[in-house]
């Protein structure tokens, strides 16, 4: 079971289940059913309710050693504490729990059933792997180099759980090989998409976050501002560490954010590139995407 489960599960999550599996096979039985009770987090619901049945059934179906699924199920699936009167847990432990590997996560819990990743998501050993290379600008650049953009955005996702160990020293490395990635987004599916580049602020602003010096700051925006790469990649970053209305997050003093933004808008206006057939191109199929 260890080997087919590789690095996604927690090893005392598998050991916890399978000891259920092996002793209490009825009680296991019930796991598909009570996925989505085990995992749910922001219950509103008071105990013995009928979004709590699935869990009881699997309880019951332990008898006589039901105070020890009890126990199983606060320890494996806090968010079943209420039910036992403990405390309630809310949507932002989901991130944790599937950093951890912990079957509390939904979708640590559906590969530990199926077996199976759903297209698309990022194994956690390929998650681990883009954290340790944060600091290392060639190693990171080729870990995301042939990923599909589906995999890639949910490996952005999943790196935004790990904001509280990004080392201040990675921002630079990191930041410049994720301002290369835009051209490679996928486009917004609709209004109610926020679309890819969602993904990639979120793990800039967490990553620049990390570094409190405003002028070492300014001097590392300057530098990923003078590299060449997509345009688009850099307006986005000015416009994240800046002090626009509803966008900025005024990371660097508006002096130097105004400089720089004038600075690249002056590389924009003089930007051309030859096409394979010799034409003349506009700065948008240089990096940009309208």
């Amino acid at each position: 079971m260890l080997s087919t489960l590789g690095d996604e599960v927690a090893l005392i999550d598998v050991l916890g289940l399978e000891a259920v599996r092996i002793l209490l096979p009825d009680v296991h039985a019930e796991l598909p059913g009570a996925a989505g009770a085990l995992t749910g987090v922001n219950h509103v619901s008071d105990p013995g309710t009928d979004a709590d049945a699935p869990v009881q059934r699997m309880i019951d179906a332990a008898d006589p050693h039901h105070l020890a699924i009890q126990a199983l199920c606060r320890l494996l699936f806090p968010a079943t504490g209420h039910m036992f009167g403990g405390l309630s847990y809310g949507q932002e432990w989901l991130s944790q729990w599937r950093r951890e590997r912990w079957v509390a996560s939904p979708q640590v819990l559906g590969f530990y059933l199926s077996r199976v990743l759903e297209p698309g998501v990022a194994p956690a050993s390929l998650v681990e792997a883009a954290f340790d290379a944060l600091a290392d600008e060639a190693a990171l650049r080729a870990l995301l180099r042939d990923l599909d953009s589906t995999t890639l955005e949910d490996l952005l996702a999943r790196l935004e759980a790990y904001e509280g160990k990004f080392p201040p020293e990675a921002a630079e490395p990191a930041a410049a090989v994720l301002l290369e990635l835009y051209p490679r987004l996928r486009r917004a599916r609709g209004f109610l998409d926020p679309g890819p580049e969602a993904r990639v602020w979120q793990v800039l602003l967490r990553l620049l976050r990390r570094v409190t010096d405003a002028r070492m700051l300014t001097a590392i925006i300057e530098r990923l501002c003078q590299r060449h790469g997509p345009l688009f990649g850099q307006l986005e970053l000015l416009v994240l560490v800046g002090h626009l209305p509803n966008a900025g997050h005024r990371l660097i003093p508006a002096t130097d954010a105004e400089r720089l933004y004038r600075d690249l808008c002056r590389r924009i206006r003089g930007c051309r590139i030859t096409t394979p057939r010799g034409t003349q191109s506009s700065h948008w199929e240089a990096g940009f995407r309208p």
